[in-house]
């Protein structure tokens, strides 16, 4: 095994490796020289190699230059180089000729890049390790566990990392952790309501009083309860809903401030009217907060609570949303105001999986600031602070992705991937996308595969067949659409904003309902293994059921 440093100078070094090994893998350590100008260190890049031409592939979860859970497989195509990194998995494996080893980068967790290549006719990759100032931030480890058999493919490799968050990270799956709100969670369609929002991108950066955009309402509470009776009469047993914009100023309003509930959908005597209402027709209801973004406009904001890049700045958003320029904050100040506010939240009256936006959707973020400086391990133990917090508050936790720095408490990912597989946009490198996550995550957490299938019952067949393959909680977001511009859940939209439009999306909805009901007890069984060729797939559940999806007749069957 071998591993190199580069030093400041630009000279690569050999260094020695640790290799040790322990109950279930190989775990190797550089031996890291004792100075302060190393650069980065790459480990075991003698190890993934194969040539063009062998059976298998490289697989790589989502990430930065890696939009989706890819394999690479071993096919003539001109040379390149690949440097991605903050993965939402931190793993990745390598299958040749019949066999092959699911990596897991267990020190350095969520600080290493990935090197896939080919150059001649040579395939590549290996992890590296940046140092700042020279030294490194923490210890450095991978763990190897080999893969053979029926174990050396795709599936093979995502069931591995499954078994090591279920030994290691304190995963369990959903059947053993299971209250009341998870387990209806898990039998229930998810819809999210836009409420109010004011306009985006915002013409003004820094908002106060005087100079606050208007608020556009699309629904007040009201409206919502009469959506929830209508639906109740189309046959919508279960379904949990998710209030985003409730709060002062509407979504995405006045970050970190919370109250008062905004007036003008009602104030929070009608919120918590409508709290009852849902609780009375059987459904179950939560709402929608922050804990990374400020405004200046907040009554909370202070520049005290706010992320520091490493130059003393201020983390700002590169563009501008409801409340104006958003402001990083720090995690640490951001459980702050979680642990402060959530409560009050929760005495509204919500139960639910309690969705916090963004924090596992992004990778985890460092902070300068001398006060309260933080690693992106530090970072994702506060991260999961705020998702534990929600846990006790509320019976659960949601949020906008499946990064697993979020892990074990995750409840409900919204969106795993941003991959749109009807416009894909690949880097070179990649040949197509596999259902690591779920592989590994299903049966653990409730999910949603990709933002192009949300509202997938007004989306194209191919997207709502891509619901069932990937065992996805079936989801609406009615007034997804509200960016002037680009809308990542896409510019098909579900929305109430008359009679027709109301009777649409009721319709979608307990249509989309019925399809989930054969198929909810799926939601709490794993997957063990997926298989695609010519545009057929098959997805084998632990309970031994098999999902067969046929994207080119547009049908599928439940065996």
């Amino acid at each position: 095994m071998l591993a190199r440093a580069k030093l400041q100078t630009g000279e690569l070094i050999d260094i020695p490796v640790s290799e040790k090994r322990t109950e279930h893998a190989l775990e190797i350590r550089p031996i890291i020289p004792d100075r302060n100008d190393i650069v980065y260190i790459d480990l075991a890049y003698d190890l993934g190699r194969a040539k063009v031409g062998d059976d298998g592939y490289f697989a790589l979860p989502r990430g930065t230059n890696s939009p989706d859970d890819h394999i690479v497989c071993f096919d003539e195509r001109p040379d390149a180089e690949l440097e991605a990194s903050s993965f939402q998995m931190e793993m990745y494996g390598f299958i040749r000729n019949g066999e092959g080893w699911c990596a897991v980068v267990t020190g350095y967790t969520y600080d290493y890049h990935l090197i896939v290549g080919k150059k001649g006719d040579e395939y590549y990759i290996y992890p590296r390790f940046y140092f700042e100032d020279g030294k490194p931030v923490e210890d450095i480890s991978v763990e190897l566990y080999t893969l053979s058999g029926s174990d050396a493919d795709y599936s093979g490799i995502a069931r591995t990392y499954r078994e090591y968050m279920l030994r290691e990270r304190g995963c369990r799956p959903i059947r053993e952790r299971e209250n009341d709100e998870l387990r209806y969670a898990s039998e229930s369609v998810y819809i999210r309501i836009r409420l109010a929002w004011k306009p985006v991108p915002s013409p003004v950066e820094e908002q106060t009083e005087e100079n606050e955009p208007p608020l556009h309402v699309a629904m007040t509470f009201d409206e919502v309860g009469e959506l929830m009776e209508r639906l109740k009469a189309a046959g919508v047993e279960k379904a949990e809903f998710c209030l985003v914009g409730w709060n002062v100023s509407g979504h995405d309003g006045r970050w970190p401030q919370y109250f008062p509930v905004e007036p003008k959908l009602g104030g929070e005597e009608r919120l918590r009217a409508l709290i009852e209402k849902s609780k009375r027709l059987g459904y179950q209801i939560v709402c929608h907060t922050n804990s990374t973004d400020s405004y200046s406009i907040a009554n909370t904001y202070s520049p005290d609570i706010t992320r520091r890049e490493k130059d003393g700045s201020i983390a700002q958003h590169n563009c501008t949303w409801g409340g104006g320029r958003a402001k990083w904050v720090c995690a640490e100040k951001g459980y702050e105001l979680t642990k402060a506010e959530l409560p009050k939240v929760a005495a509204l009256g919500f139960r639910g999986l309690h969705y916090i936006d963004v924090i596992s959707t992004i990778a985890c973020q460092p902070c300068y600031s001398p006060e309260h400086k933080l690693t992106r391990r530090q970072c994702a133990e506060y991260w999961k602070k705020d998702a534990m917090l929600s846990q006790e508050l509320f019976g659960g936790f949601a949020s906008e992705g499946g990064y697993d720095h979020t892990m074990p408490y995750l409840d409900y990912g919204l969106y795993i991937s941003f991959f749109d597989t009807e416009n894909p946009t690949l880097p070179t490198l990649f040949t197509k996308s596999v259902p690591l996550w779920q592989i590994a995550f299903h049966g653990i957490t409730l999910s949603n595969p990709y933002t192009s299938t949300v509202n997938s019952p007004i989306k194209s067949r191919k997207h709502q067949l891509e619901v069932i393959e990937r065992g996805g909680r079936p989801t609406v977001y009615i007034y997804s659409k509200f960016v002037t511009g680009n809308n990542w859940m896409g510019n098909t939209d579900l929305t109430c904003n008359d009679e027709a439009d109301t009777a649409r999306t009721v319709g979608a909805i307990a249509s989309m309902y019925r399809e989930f009901v054969p198929l909810a007890r799926l939601q709490t069984e794993f997957i063990e293994r997926h298989e695609e060729k010519d545009g057929v797939s098959k997805t084998y559940y632990s309970d031994g059921s098999i999902v067969t999806v046929d994207y080119n007749s547009g049908n599928y069957s439940l065996s």
